[in-house]
């Protein structure tokens, strides 16, 4: 569901989404209609007040929990696998597998 209100948000690609998800449209028409019902989501497809809300405290939270490895990690080992990976994230950017918008943070500047 959280994923559906990514794609409302314009974040990622809506049937990227659904399709990487291995949603059929009859799940993905639930999760909107859940985000109605929790009042996330507006009769016009777009998200609510409470919506972003709820989106925002999400996006922090999952930012929170991701960032927890890299800081382990520490700052000069982070940027070393970056840098290493790099040419890897290029290929699969411009490969055309994984659209502009997506959910995993490549962008084209990558």
């Amino acid at each position: 569901m959280l994923k559906c209100a990514v794609a409302v948000v314009g974040e990622s690609d809506k049937e990227f989404l659904r399709q990487s998800r291995k949603w059929d449209v009859e799940q993905w028409s639930s999760a909107e209609e859940e985000l109605r019902e929790r009042g996330w989501l507006g009769e016009d497809g777009h998200l609510t007040t409470a919506g972003t809300l709820a989106h925002e405290e999400v996006e922090a939270e999952t930012d929170a929990v991701a960032a927890r490895p890299w800081t382990a990690l520490g700052a000069d080992a982070t940027a070393r696998l970056a840098h290493l990976l790099e040419p890897l994230a290029r290929t699969v950017l411009h490969s055309g597998v994984v659209p502009d918008a997506n959910p995993v943070g490549l962008t084209p500047g990558t």
